[in-house]
């Protein structure tokens, strides 16, 4: 299992689907942002984030990444605890990506998804500290979708 077990138990129970790895993640630069500004850093950054269309994916805030055995889903977490919350906002194929690139940081790993219907989207996850599996995660996503 890639990643912390007790991760990817939470996700699976929250899917009610069997999940192989999981982790938290962060729309990309917002680890950054923290470090650098702070909370009005964060509060600078919101304001200029622009809303996703009807159909594209974006990540806007903290997350979590559940990579399963067909597919992987984006959740949204909570603001006060960030446990996952509500209905995947995106749930997709291996069969559906074109390429996954990913790109290790000073304190994140950055993942850049590629869609065949020509969309994209990244996310971001810490790669240091408590959350040293984290990229055990995003390897395992960028293997299942060659």
């Amino acid at each position: 299992m890639a990643g912390k077990a007790k991760y990817a138990e939470k996700l699976a129970k929250h899917l009610d689907a069997p999940i192989d790895g999981a982790c938290a993640i962060n729309k990309p630069g917002s680890t950054a942002t923290m470090a650098v500004g702070g909370v009005l850093g964060m509060a600078a950054s919101a304001a200029a984030t622009r809303r996703a269309g009807a159909d594209e994916i974006k990540v806007v805030s903290n997350g979590w990444l559940a990579v399963g055995p067909r597919s992987f889903a984006l959740v949204r977490g909570d603001k006060l605890m960030g446990n996952p919350k509500g209905e995947p906002f995106a749930d997709i194929a291996y069969t559906d990506v074109a390429g996954v690139d990913i790109k290790q940081g000073r304190i994140t790993v950055r993942a850049s998804v590629s869609l065949l219907d020509g969309r994209s989207f990244a996310f971001e996850t810490k790669s240091k500290g408590a959350n040293k599996g984290n990229p055990e995660v995003l390897e395992l996503l960028a293997e299942r979708c060659r």
